[in-house]
């Protein structure tokens, strides 16, 4: 809610600056578009999808897809089982759980403390601000993340997830499941064909193609 997505395939749910669409199931309502085929109810400038299952309450996400409910700065993921409380995360499926700068996982028993850590179980080798995991094949760039499991890479501010296919490049997503490729301030995706071009969306299931601040 706020500045928060929801989704449950990816389920994701943006109230606020988010999107509803539950198969696309989107719904503009205020600044937005409906759609019955699509399905589409944007609230205020947000997103919800079952389909992808994300829901971002304040600046975090959950899915249940992938099981990912980032509250505040954090990730929850039931999948990779991702809990990021703060500046910390937690896993269950490679057992991970960092509190302030470090990292426990009792699966692969990993601890960063300060800025790093390096596991060949889960594979993780956090190289100055980043991770690399081949169990869930985390591999944090700079300020980004890879993860085989999930598919997640983060360059720079983005996300790569071949399980959701989400890649945020710069301020944007990919996603091959939903097919969502936010670049810039604009969002493509296969899936409900939406593809945001700074202040617009095209669709080619609904073929929905917002220009500016309009609607094809």
């Amino acid at each position: 809610m706020a500045i928060g997505l929801y989704s449950s395939v990816c389920d994701i749910n943006l109230m606020a600056i988010g999107l509803y669409s539950s198969v696309c199931d989107i719904n503009c309502m205020a600044i937005c578009l409906y759609s019955s085929v699509c399905d589409i109810n944007l609230m205020a400038i947000g997103l919800y999808s079952s389909v992808c299952d994300i829901n971002l309450m304040a600046t975090g996400l959950y899915s249940s897809v992938c099981d990912i409910n980032l509250m505040a700065i954090g990730l929850y993921s039931s999948v990779c089982d991702i809990n990021l409380m703060a500046i910390s995360l937690y896993s269950s499926v490679c057992d991970i759980n960092l509190m302030d700068i470090g990292l426990y996982s009792n699966a692969c028993d990993i601890n960063l403390m300060d800025i790093g850590l390096y596991p060949s179980v889960c594979d993780i080798n956090l190289m100055a601000i980043g991770t690399y995991s081949s169990v869930c094949d985390i591999n944090f760039m700079a300020i980004g993340l890879y993860s085989s499991v999930c598919d997640i890479n983060l360059m720079a501010i983005g996300l790569y997830s071949s399980v959701c296919d989400i890649n945020l490049m710069a301020i944007g997503l990919y996603s091959s499941v939903c097919d969502i490729n936010l670049m810039a301030i604009s969002l493509y995706s296969r899936v409900c064909y939406i593809n945001l071009m700074a202040i617009c969306v095209y669709s080619s299931v609904c073929d929905i193609n917002l220009m500016a601040i309009g609607l094809y």
